[in-house]
């Protein structure tokens, strides 16, 4: 029956997919398919593509990769001939599909093609036998492709599937055991035959072994044919040379796309030939289905895939073919398939009337390119892997038309720095001194993969991070789970350490402040500078971090989500018509753009009922208590501290700061914050937000470097700026520092307190000047853009400023 592939592709609930290809259409997926996944939740997804193939396309079309090596992977499978199947395997957290058929992922094939293809699907809240076995054959076709894409010698490989095995815990476990075929409820046979060159033997042999009794007729659909058609001569006669049909097809308005067959090869075989379609009727597709049909004498044994009848596909006696193929096996009950394939057998095709194939015209070898490995995109920096033979004397790296000098490093990768170049293209090539020039390679950014596939977070906290990002929640709502947010990164689990290990086998060796006797040898040896312009990924292992630090940057500074950027794609590649252009459309691909964030200044107090008012400062005063916990614990500690420490303390602070800000009424009228920023005349100024922010920077920067939380810092840094959140928690250290001198001064109730502070406060401030300086012009854009966010009082604001202006000059 007709099965749409949009329509397969409209269900939801998957987190990754990995498809396979030979033929490659960027612009197919990069502008259609891939965003259609993206749009349904599909985030982690992978390409396969014959490694031939898919440099034939870099070549054609460069600027179809738009997206391949940061929204996707794009995985090359070099093969000694064809890496041929055609899987499509979607992974949910419990559930799980298969498709296996003739389709490359080309607009052609999904839309263009008559194909042929088949589904199996898994649910675990099915418990039934039949759901097993198609588990288990998901298992299987998961394992095969999985160990092609080859995890050891690529880590952004190795993070995508280890990301969709942490989603897809089920995965791991392999299923029924025993001998295949699977017997079925209802009394049918399935099996998945998956084939490579190093198999002990091919696809024919196992075909034959399948059919276990008399065939009586056998026809086959396959586009191309052995010159010598080898493979169908020993598969019709390994059954008894039964009645032999083949189907193809006939296109008069487009000759073209007619089928072919080596009809000169033909000799002392008895066969006939008959028209695909209804009622014997033309069809003006071009027929690229593959399909083996044995009639027995009481079943149909029904092969499908991505197989042709040839010798490369099929193998010889006890041989392995030389291509990579699959197909899915079915015994059914004698004359199904030819029901359910709609067969007619009633029109026939003269040989006379059937096309030959072309003449094979001999392909030029080309000796001046070579494969070169592969590139990342790592900040402003080039990183090239080679390939073990290509010879160390490398000139350059050339994206578009500029060349960047190579440099090789003593961990055997060659390194270009691209400065402020902005890159209009995700396709590089190596220059030999010599003048040869490598064959094209996707950059790849594995922090952009991370970023637009992260690593899950609990759904609860997940929904929460989300509200609040798209403005439909109020930020106190997350203080209920600091004690989650804050939590040790080792209570996480086991899988989000195989995530580490997976993403990370290229780092760099981190820089450790305790290195350094004193800040200005650590600022020294970072070399790097300053700047709040690089808000891109700073925890590709941490989305809920990720978003910790998405919230405080963006009431400082412009902040490109990734729905952000998914939409601004949808609408390009709408406004291209790119990607599906048949009747066959599918889903919508498109994607609301998110609302922009709602500031505290652009609404007045939110009204809220005393005791839900009552609950929120509790609420937030208990997250207070928590992370001063969290810091007292990394003081008495004596390990290193990550970036992740830097995250969180710098949420904290920007959560207590809102709490001063955000204002309520309550139902009586009143306007009131969940904590004072100062407080008044007669109240305690140990309850106000300048005191227990005040607390807080204390621990993390004081009380001089050598006994500093920001010491004991070790990370490792790929670019030459600072990490934004060590950028960001200086500011809001150093602001809040202005703030409590500014507001001390003015305060005539705090007299002998102020005297403390003139001293401490200074003291604590150049405790700040660790790391380099923001710029003046960026820093006062950035503090002014957080106050606006945070309705800071105007003259307020111009008093801190003033008050940072002082102390910065000290």
């Amino acid at each position: 029956m007709p099965h749409s592939l949009f329509d397969d592709f409209k269900e939801g609930g998957f987190h990754s997919s990995i498809l396979s290809t030979f033929s490659v259409d960027p612009a197919f997926y990069d502008a259609s398919l891939q965003l259609r996944l993206r749009g349904l939740g599909c985030q982690n997804n992978l390409l396969l593509a014959d490694a031939s193939m898919l440099e034939q396309s870099l070549e054609a079309i460069p600027d179809a990769f738009a997206n391949a090596g940061r929204k996707y992977l794009v995985v090359p499978v070099t093969t000694t001939s064809c890496f041929h199947p055609k899987l499509a395997l979607r992974y949910g957290k419990a559930k799980a599909r298969l498709i296996v058929g003739s389709a490359n992922v080309t607009s052609a094939g999904w839309a263009g093609n008559l194909e042929l293809v088949s589904t199996l699907s898994w649910q675990a809240r099915d418990e039934d036998e039949d759901s097993e076995i198609h588990r288990t054959l998901f298992v299987r076709a998961h394992q095969w492709v999985s160990a092609l894409i080859g995890p050891a010698d690529d880590n952004k490989a190795a993070y995508k599937l280890e990301l969709l095995r942490s989603q897809s815990p089920w995965i791991d476990d392999d299923g029924l055991e025993g001998g295949t075929p699977f017997n079925l409820s209802d009394g049918s046979q399935v099996d998945l035959l998956l084939s490579d060159p190093s198999n002990a033997s091919g696809l024919a042999d196992r075909m034959l072994k399948l059919v276990d009794e008399p065939v009586e007729r056998l026809t086959i659909i396959s586009p191309y044919w052995d010159d010598q058609l080898s493979a169908l001569k020993r598969l019709n006669a390994a059954v008894g040379e039964p009645d032999l049909r083949i189907f193809l097809s006939q296109n008069a308005r487009s000759p073209s796309r007619s089928s072919t067959f080596p009809v000169g090869a033909i000799g002392k075989l008895a066969l006939k030939f008959h028209p695909i379609g209804a009622s014997g009727e033309s069809d003006d597709r071009f027929l690229h289905a593959k399909m083996f049909l044995f009639h027995g004498s009481d079943h149909d044994f029904l092969f499908i895939g991505s197989a042709n009848c040839t010798v490369a596909a099929l193998g010889v006696p006890g041989k392995a073919g030389v291509n990579h193929e699959c197909l899915l096996f079915r015994k059914l009950p004698r004359g199904s398939a030819k029901k359910h394939l709609k067969l007619s057998y009633k029109s026939k095709i003269a040989v006379v009337d059937i096309a030959v194939p072309p003449d094979k015209s001999e392909a030029a070898s080309e000796t001046t390119t070579f494969m070169a490995g592969s590139v990342e995109r790592r900040a402003r920096r080039l990183v090239w892997s080679p390939n073990p033979n290509v010879p160390d004397v490398v000139a350059s790296i050339k994206v578009d038309e500029l060349h960047f000098p190579l440099a090789k490093h003593a961990d055997g990768l060659w390194i270009a720095d691209t400065g402020d170049v902005k890159l209009g293209s995700n396709i590089a090539r190596i220059c030999l001194v010599d003048g040869r020039i490598s064959r094209p390679m996707i950059i790849a950014s594995p922090e952009e993969l991370m970023r637009f596939a992260p690593f899950p977070v609990s759904d609860a906290i997940r929904k929460k991070l989300d509200a609040v990002l798209s403005g439909d929640a109020d930020l106190i709502g997350l203080a209920k789970d600091i004690h989650l947010l804050l939590e040790d990164d080792a209570k996480s689990g086991p899988a989000l350490e195989r995530i580490r290990a997976a993403g990370g086998g290229s780092a760099t060796r981190g820089i450790a402040g305790r290195d350094f006797a004193t800040p200005d040898e650590f600022r020294k040896a970072l070399n790097l500078r300053a700047s709040m312009k690089s808000a891109g990924l700073a925890h590709g292992d941490n989305p809920a971090l990720q978003a910790l630090l998405q919230i405080v940057l963006r009431g400082m500074v412009n902040v490109e989500t990734i729905d952000r950027i998914d939409a601004d794609d949808v609408a390009t590649a709408k406004g291209h018509d790119l990607g599906e252009d048949q009747d066959d459309v599918g889903q919508s691909d498109d994607v609301a753009a998110p609302p922009r964030p709602v500031s505290a200044a652009d609404m007045g107090p939110e009204i809220v009922s005393d005791s839900e008012f009552e609950r929120n400062q509790a609420a937030l005063w208990r997250g207070i208590g928590k992370f001063q916990g969290f810091l007292g614990r990394a003081k008495d500690s004596d390990a290193a501290l990550d970036l992740n420490f830097v995250t969180r303390s710098l949420f904290m602070l920007y959560l207590m700061l809102h709490g001063s800000t955000k204002r309520y009424k309550t139902e009586d009228g009143e306007e009131a914050v969940l904590i004072p920023f100062t407080g008044g005349p007669g109240e305690d100024f140990r309850d106000s937000f300048l005191f227990v922010a005040a607390q807080s920077i204390a621990a993390i920067w004081g009380p001089n470097f050598a006994r500093s939380l920001i010491r004991r810092l070790k990370f490792t840094v790929e670019a030459d700026t600072l990490p934004i959140q060590i950028t960001t928690l200086t500011i809001i250290s150093r602001w809040v520092l202005a703030a409590i001198l500014s507001e001390v001064r003015i305060a005539k109730a705090h007299k002998s307190l102020r005297d403390v502070l003139e001293k401490q406060v200074p003291s604590l401030f150049a405790a700040t000047k660790v790391f380099p300086e923001l710029g003046q012009e960026e820093l006062l854009a950035t503090i002014r853009q957080m106050e606006a966010n945070l309705d800071v009082d105007a003259e307020q604001g111009a008093r801190i400023r003033k008050t940072l202006g002082e102390l910065g000059r000290d």
